[in-house]
Formats: structure tokens, sequence, C-alpha cells
């Protein structure tokens, strides 16, 4: 009969009904939450998807038979496959946020919706935007635009010293349209690695997964992976491009459900956990953060 040995309880099987001496006490109640939260560090495969009996580490009694059990089922292992699926899923069923940009066919305008969304909410950004596609319907108009009236525009999102970037932007497009490569794009001033990539998959050129500190939040928690949730580093990259799906309309609604998951559901400070399509097999389900927590323990290991 197996057993596994946690920081607070020993899980065994429910025909292993046994405990152990372990000096230091722990609630039952709080043994079985630890399991349903899917923080346990060890790895679950499906077939380990059992029935199983949560034992306190002391029950003050000498019996084999173990007091105060709760029974639970243990919590499926986060996967690329288990991420993409719930949130494509989330995603058509009507739960995206809907902004102007994402309906527009126009890179030229999607380029600068994305220019405006850097370090900025997107409901602030609503009106600038539709502002200057209005004044400035193309890049040619707004290359040739007065400083000053970009600089008027744009002041609601603090972002007055970056109109010479912007008619920068503007003035590159005016002449050999929006670029088609990571490489292109990342040549041109004021568009970073974010950027590019977040433009490359949002025209549906390539199926890509930006990754930035909001969208980090999402994969470090849902994977386990430790170190600063706002840090979109090489775990992040690794995790978000394997569970991008092969088809780049589909790659566009899994980034765009990550980033409304961000905003609605996975908050930095008390996720709303229990309206999460990820609750099922995230590693961090039940797990309030508070505000400056931003470390993270090594969790469950990601699969493929």
């Amino acid at each position: 009969m197996s057993s596994v040995v946690t920081n607070d309880v020993i899980v065994v099987t429910n025909d292993a009904k046994r405990r152990k001496n372990i000096s230091r006490p722990a609630a039952a109640q709080k043994a079985s939450d630890r399991l349903n939260s899917g923080l346990m560090p060890e790895r679950r495969s499906r077939q380990a998807e059992q029935q199983l009996v949560v034992v306190p580490r002391s029950t003050g009694r000498d019996s084999d038979e173990p007091t105060r059990v709760s029974t639970s089922i243990a919590r499926r292992v986060p996967t690329p496959r288990s991420f993409r699926t719930a949130l494509l899923a989330w995603a058509h069923g009507g739960n995206l946020r809907s902004f102007p940009w994402r309906n527009s066919h126009d890179a030229y305008a999607v380029l600068i919706a994305e220019f405006l969304l850097q370090r900025t909410p997107s409901w602030k950004v609503v009106p600038v935007w539709s502002q200057l596609m209005n004044r400035y319907p193309t890049a040619g108009q707004l290359a040739a635009a007065d400083s000053r009236e970009i600089e008027d525009l744009i002041r609601p999102l603090g972002l007055t010293k970056r109109w010479g970037t912007l008619k920068a932007i503007a003035a590159f497009v005016s002449k050999a349209g929006v670029p088609r490569t990571f490489k292109e794009l990342t040549a041109i001033p004021g568009i970073g690695r974010y950027m590019a990539q977040a433009l490359l998959t949002v025209l549906l050129i390539d199926r890509v997964a930006p990754a930035d500190s909001v969208t980090a939040r999402v994969y470090k928690r849902y994977f386990g992976l430790p170190g600063r949730q706002d840090n979109p580093d090489s775990a992040v990259a690794a995790v978000a491009e394997a569970s991008m799906p092969r088809a780049t309309t589909d790659a566009k609604l899994l980034n765009l459900a990550v980033l409304d998951l961000a905003a609605a559901v996975c908050k930095p400070v008390r996720p709303r956990c229990d309206q999460c399509p990820l609750r099922g097999s995230c590693a961090s389900m039940g797990r309030q953060f508070e505000r400056h927590s931003w470390r993270m323990g090594s969790q469950v290991s990601p699969t493929t």
C-alpha cells in the first residue's frame, strides 16, 4: 500500500487506512483544502485521479483507524493541452471583452492600438484610440499631423513624451506598410518584442505567444512556475509556446483569452478562482495572493 507524506498530511488510498506518528499536528480540513487546491508537490497522472483519504499528521490515538478523515478527488495535472482547451471553450462562450480595435481589419489601426496599450489599461485607450482614428484615419495623415495636436490627444494616457515615436511609426507605415515579420517589426523605433509578437498574432500572420507581466501571471499560477508572477521569463515562454494551437485564428483567440482572464478573473490580488475556467487543473487553485506577495515556490511541473 502506498502513501505520500507532505508537509502537513499523509495521503493514503482507501484500502490502506493507516496513520504515521508525525509530531506536528495539522487540521484535517486544512489538509483537504491543500489537496483540493492543487498545491501538492507530487505529480499525478490521470490514472491517479482516484478517491483519496486525507489523514492528519497526529490523531492523538494509537488505533490503526484514522480519525476525522475527509475524502477528495486529486486534481488533474496542468498541461498545455488542458490550458488551451479550457480557455478556448471559455473564449467561444462569449467571455472575451469587446474593444473597437479587435474588430478592425486595418493593420495600421491595430498597430496604433497596440502602441497605446503599452502599460495602459484598455478602457483608458478606447476614447484616445477612437479620436486618433477619427482625426487621422490613415498613417500618412498621422505622420503629417501637428505634434501639439497628437500630444494633446494622448495626454490622458500619460504618453505625451512619446508623440515623436508615434509619428515616426506612422511615417514608416505610410511608406512601407505594416511589416509582416518579427525582425522587420522590431526594427521600427518604439516597437519591442512583446508588441511585435502581439501584432503578429492579432493580425493572423503567425501563431506566436506574446507574454508580458500581465499574461505571465496566468501562466505561472496555472503551471505552478516559481519566481515572480510578473516576470515573463523563459519558463513562461516555454509553456506559452507549448500551449499555442496550430491554427492562427485559434492562437489569436487563445492570446486574447489569456489577457482577458488576467484582467477579469486571475487578478494580482484575490483572484476569482471560483469563476475561472482553469480551476479544474490549476496548480494554484484557491490560493490567495496578498499585495506584494509575488513569489511562489516550485509546485507542479508542466507536462505536455
